[in-house]
């Protein structure tokens, strides 16, 4: 009996079954590197399509930096003395230490020892720098370039006045109005003046003139009147001998030059710079002040003088 089951499953045919599909395998870590640049460029782009659509974003306020008013307010140590300026302080301590220094020593030991002597010796050179010290700022002032320059508000008998003349190129009334700004930009000058002696004319005249040649508001008439005044006082005597600039540190010299009477120079000009001009022109150079124009200021108007000679021969 045990043995008929055993020849039936034997008799019965061997069937196989089919296997499941087998699953792909997961993708390698270059394959889902690949994969990730191309997601983030499609989210920037819908970001930035996203973006189109709302339109420019509002600027962002950053706080101090011009969101809200600043009150700044700027203090300056002074006395407060009426009729007393500040820049004098430091000559008053000058004059202190030195009084104190001379009581100390006619209150000391006589003779006196010599560690004291030295320590007044240079008491002394101190007070002495200290009541120096305004003059050597004024000085310093003068020496920078366009420091020590002047509006005509500022200048005694002066008014503003810009002109040039008539009868030369566009291009010629360009460079002169540009080499007068450039000029009264960068030097110590409160006016320059361009004449030609011979012919009795004036080419330019920028600046701080004389109010007397500038009252009428007819720039034309002011050119005529200052190049006649200045044919008449000599001003083609200024330069003799080959000489090729002038310089009148004061007003004596600008006076026993014939400078200070002509019909452009204001009552406070102080000094003047006669330039000679290739082409027989010359260039005179005024400033408000005693010596205002240093030596790099009249090599500065000397090379200038050489370009103006070049656009007026063209």
């Amino acid at each position: 009996m045990a043995a008929a089951p055993r020849a039936l499953a034997a008799a019965q045919p061997c069937t196989t079954l089919p296997r499941a599909a087998a699953r792909p395998p997961p993708p390698l870590r270059a394959e889902r590197q690949q994969r990730r640049p191309g997601r983030q460029q499609q989210q920037q782009q819908s970001q930035q399509q996203h973006r189109r659509a709302r339109g420019p974003a509002p600027p962002r306020a950053t706080p101090g930096l011009g969101d809200e008013e600043l009150d700044v307010a700027v203090f300056r140590f002074t006395l407060g003395i009426p009729g007393f300026d500040d820049a004098n302080i430091p000559r008053v301590v000058g004059a202190a230490v030195a009084a104190l220094v001379a009581v100390n020593h006619a209150l000391g030991a006589d003779p006196a020892p010599p560690a004291q002597v030295r320590a007044e010796f240079l008491d002394v050179l101190l007070a002495v720098l200290c009541f120096a010290a305004p003059e050597l700022e004024a000085r310093l002032r003068e020496a920078g370039p366009g420091r020590g320059r002047a509006g005509a508000g500022q200048v005694a008998g002066a008014a503003q006045l810009f002109a040039l003349a008539e009868g030369q190129s566009e291009a010629a009334r360009k460079e002169l109005a540009w080499a007068s700004f450039a000029l009264l930009k960068n030097v110590n000058a409160c006016s320059v003046v361009l004449l030609q002696p011979e012919r009795g004319a004036a080419l330019l005249a920028r600046g701080a003139l004389a109010a007397a040649a500038v009252a009428g508001g007819d720039a034309a008439v002011a050119l005529a009147h200052v190049g006649a005044d200045a044919r008449d006082g000599g001003a083609g005597g200024l330069l003799q001998g080959g000489q090729q600039q002038r310089w009148l540190p004061d007003r004596g010299a600008m006076r026993a030059a014939g400078v200070a009477g002509w019909a452009c120079v204001p009552e406070g000009a102080q000094s003047a710079l006669v330039q000679a001009v290739p082409g027989g022109a010359l260039l005179l150079v005024l400033g408000e002040r005693p010596r205002a124009l240093s030596d790099k200021d009249q090599r500065w108007v000397a090379a200038l003088a050489a370009k103006l000679g070049g656009v007026l021969a063209a």
